[in-house]
C-alpha cells in the first residue's frame, strides 16, 4: 500500500504503485509509525532523485539505506542532514561505485 506526505493511506493501481519505494520488514524495535516518517523524510530530502529509490530499509536505530533502480546500495544512516547527504551522493552517482555510504557526510565512503 502506498502513504502520502501527509499520512494517509493511497489506493493506488498496481502499475503506479511499482514505480513508488517499497518499505521494507521492520525489525521488532521499530516502531512503523516513525519508520514510515524517516522514509518520507529521506523521500523529501531526495528531490528529485525519489524515484530512483526501490527499496528502503530501516533497521534497529533507525538506520537507513537504500537499493536504487540501478541496483546500486545506499547506506544512509539516521535521517538526520538529509539536504547535504542528498547533494552529496548527488556527485557520487558520477562513479561507477556499487556501495555508497553518505551516513556521515564529511567523510562518504564508494566501493
Amino acid at each position: 500500500k502506498a502513504v502520502s506526505r501527509s499520512g494517509q493511506t493511497l489506493d493506488l493501481p498496481p502499475n503506479i504503485l511499482d514505480t513508488l519505494p517499497h518499505l521494507g520488514p521492520l525489525p521488532a524495535d521499530v516502531e512503523k509509525e516513525a519508520a514510515v516518517e524517516a522514509a518520507r523524510q529521506v523521500v523529501a530530502d531526495l528531490g528529485d532523485l525519489h524515484g530512483k529509490v526501490r527499496t528502503i530499509e530501516i533497521s534497529s536505530g533507525y538506520q537507513i539505506a537504500f537499493t536504487l533502480d540501478d541496483s546500486r546500495r545506499v547506506i544512509w544512516g539516521k535521517s538526520d542532514e538529509g539536504q547535504l547527504k542528498a547533494q552529496i551522493l548527488r556527485v557520487l552517482l558520477g562513479e561507477n561505485k556499487q556501495l555508497i555510504d553518505v551516513s556521515i557526510p564529511a567523510s562518504p565512503v564508494t566501493q
